[in-house]
């Protein structure tokens, strides 16, 4: 096995990376909980995701970019369309197809 030489602080970042990852909000013993972090399942990086409970429908779960979980809070009335007319509106009950003209 290959020794690597590290500092502190690419330790601290790669912690930090994992606690945010994982939801933790404590310390870390290094290395057995870095190792148990990132053996304990997928790890997605959802620092560029911009949902929030106000974009999301009502109801409807989902994480935003810190790895939480929010419940969506948009109703249907909010729903707005950008770049054209709806022009016509199908469906029944939570299955809506909006045409674009």
């Amino acid at each position: 096995m290959a020794d690597y030489l590290t500092t502190d602080a690419e330790i601290t970042s790669i912690a930090n990376a994992l606690r945010t990852a994982a939801n933790i909000d404590r310390q870390l013993e290094y290395p057995t909980e870095f190792v148990s972090v990132l053996n304990s399942g997928l790890l997605v990086d959802l620092s560029g995701e911009t949902v929030d409970p106000s974009n999301l429908l009502e109801g409807v779960t989902a994480h935003n970019n810190f790895g939480s979980a929010i419940i969506g809070t948009m109703t249907r009335e909010e729903i707005t369309v950008s770049g054209g007319t709806v022009s016509q509106i199908s469906g029944t009950d939570n299955d809506y197809l909006l045409t674009l003209s």
